[in-house]
């Protein structure tokens, strides 16, 4: 539950050695602040701490702590998010490896016009099909899943973004 001071707040997992000043840092707010949040609770390994977010910190969307066992795909499809809007949402995330415990943004919902097809021409390869349609290869990533973006050769066809409205 959110005080009238923040604007939400999200739930993290303790992991071994955390402490609520360690945790605090992380997470750019006060120790003391952070424990009172938490009433005042000792902070053990797996316990849920409650992490308050100050004002104007999430206008992006809200945040979401990664459990075990999920994936970000599972994590999309349950939220109702587009794969590319929260690898865009989340710019330093590789999709090939994330932890339990590492925060997340979840985007604020916007529609994303339908994937198009696109046949790299005899002078493409991944740079300039990138360049073409504005993208990075994170997103190029996540739009052609079991592609390796090096193997991206003339002839091939690829799906690229329509853009987000």
């Amino acid at each position: 539950m959110a005080t009238k001071d923040t604007c939400c707040e999200f739930e993290y997992c303790a992991q071994q050695g955390d402490t609520y000043a360690s945790v605090a840092r992380r997470f750019a707010i006060g120790a003391r602040a952070l424990q009172a949040h938490n009433g005042g609770a000792q902070m053990s390994p797996g316990d849920t701490i409650r992490i308050p977010c100050a004002h104007g910190c999430c206008t992006m969307g809200r945040f979401y702590v990664i459990k075990r066992g999920d994936t970000l795909s599972r994590i999309a499809a349950r939220t109702g998010v587009d794969m590319v809007q929260l690898l865009a949402a989340n710019p330093y995330l590789n999709p090939a490896y994330y932890i339990p415990g590492q925060v997340i943004v979840l985007p604020k919902k916007r529609t994303v016009q339908q994937l198009r097809r696109y046949t790299l021409g005899p002078e493409d390869g991944l740079v300039s099909v990138l360049k073409k349609f504005h993208m990075d290869v994170t997103t190029f990533c996540a739009l052609n899943p079991g592609l390796c973006p090096m193997d991206a050769r003339p002839g091939m066809s690829v799906n690229v973004s329509g853009g987000i409205v």
